[in-house]
């Protein structure tokens, strides 16, 4: 955000939704999630080729939900991959320079610009090869091979949106934050996701105000951004600490 606004291109909407909007509810969604899909799955980062990677199971199954719950679209069956409308539509050429400048100071990563946009057209040619499937035949193929992929989130046949039903916590059974076991709560997916996106709502109104203003501060930005990591959901300084 402190890069967009010294290149004085925060006035941009296609800038100020995607840092506000994209980033800010992407991270603020993994934050609310993420300790009830680790409760289900045990691991975030898979830990071994021979370890099934339910968590992105999980998230793969919650995608499918929502959209055929919220949006009446079966991933299945419907076209998903032509919403993707990103890589027919040139952005602002401001955006990746902020991206690859960020991504660089950041994370050290080269050229991030160009490698999220190649991202994002690999995506949809993803889901088109591999996740649309009207016929069913993708799903009796890639279920044939599951022993040998061991659910890897690029083969994983787990699409049913019926499936995500056991992961939902309907019920409201009492569940642990995976860091933190002193942490106890009781909410379903659907509450939390509900939650998240009224916090992503809350901050992206603040942020929104903030980018038209001149002298933005690091220190302001940090009083609005709240310190929850996207995993645990716990504040980052202490995440060490807990485990």
């Amino acid at each position: 955000m402190l890069e967009a606004a010294n290149r004085n291109v925060l006035t941009k909407e296609t800038v100020r939704l995607f840092i506000g909007v994209g980033y800010i509810s992407h991270h603020i969604l993994d934050s609310y999630l993420h300790p009830l899909i680790i409760h289900y799955s045990g691991d975030h980062v898979r830990e071994s080729r021979h370890t099934t990677w339910k968590h992105g199971i999980i998230e793969n199954l919650l995608d499918a939900y929502l959209m055929r719950h919220f949006e009446s679209i079966d991933c299945q069956t419907y076209p998903v991959y032509q919403n993707f409308h990103f890589s027919e539509t040139h952005l602002d050429l401001d955006l990746f320079q902020i991206l690859t400048n960020t991504l660089y100071s950041v994370y050290g990563i080269v050229d991030g610009g160009r490698k999220f946009e190649c991202a994002m057209l690999q995506m949809k040619r993803f889901i088109r090869i591999l996740k649309y499937d009207p016929s069913g035949f993708k799903r009796m193929f890639f279920n044939s091979l599951d022993f040998l992929t061991k659910g890897s989130a690029s083969f994983s046949y787990h699409v049913r949106a019926d499936d995500m039903e056991e992961y939902l916590n309907c019920n409201h059974q009492q569940w642990k934050n995976p860091k933190c076991q002193e942490l106890i709560c009781s909410k379903s997916m659907l509450e939390l996701y509900h939650e998240a996106l009224q916090t992503s709502a809350e901050i992206t109104a603040k942020l929104d105000r903030l980018c038209v203003q001149e002298n933005i501060t690091r220190e302001t930005v940090y009083s609005i951004v709240p310190n929850r990591s996207s995993t645990y959901a716990l504040p980052c300084k202490e995440i060490t600490l807990k485990i």
